[in-house]
């Protein structure tokens, strides 16, 4: 099995500007629908008719329009433009499906966008700078570290976060007394 460098993907994606949104797993009967599963919970935000995606073919990416969208089951089901029997939309079975960062809408982000923001709290007081983000299976957390080299987390829960300003990058939280 061919071991994947996660670093080396990352840094291509951040080069190419694009988010990794999920996998094409199958055709969906024979018009040239295929059948997508997704790692987000927004999908109507993503796939939206006459909207871009892009499909990673090998190490380049092909751009293609959403003609339609619907929800089927736990899937998305898409109809691609020049995407028109099932033997062309066979050829596209489980490829990775990206989004380009740039086409999101003005105050959107991804937690990756975060890593490096100064956290400031609810006191204006500096309390960090975001170093990194995990899952916790029940809630996402970002990773904390302080002047002192300290870290901790802070999860991305509505009651600590307030807002996260792009163009500044800086992370306003609310936290409970004693928290850091």
């Amino acid at each position: 099995m061919k071991k994947i460098n996660f670093q080396e993907v990352q840094k291509k994606l951040q080069k190419n500007n694009l988010i990794w949104l999920g996998t094409i797993v199958n055709t969906h009967a024979l018009k040239g629908e295929i059948k997508i599963i997704t790692n987000s919970d927004n999908i109507d935000y993503f796939f939206k008719k006459n909207g871009i995606i892009y499909i990673k073919n090998n190490d380049s990416f092909k751009d293609f329009k959403i003609i339609s969208v619907r929800k089927h089951k736990n899937f998305i089901l898409l109809f691609l433009e020049n995407i028109n029997t099932i033997e062309e939309a066979n050829k596209l079975k489980n490829k990775e499906i990206y989004i380009n960062h740039e086409e999101l809408e003005k105050d959107d982000f991804y937690f990756k966008d975060v890593i490096g923001a100064r956290v400031i709290d609810q006191n204006k007081k500096e309390i960090g700078i975001v170093k990194s983000y995990y899952d916790q299976k029940s809630y996402y957390s970002f990773e904390i570290i302080n002047k002192e080299n300290l870290i901790f987390n802070i999860p991305i829960l509505d009651e600590f976060i307030i807002n996260f300003d792009k163009d500044k990058k800086i992370l306003y939280v609310k936290l409970p007394e004693g928290f850091y």
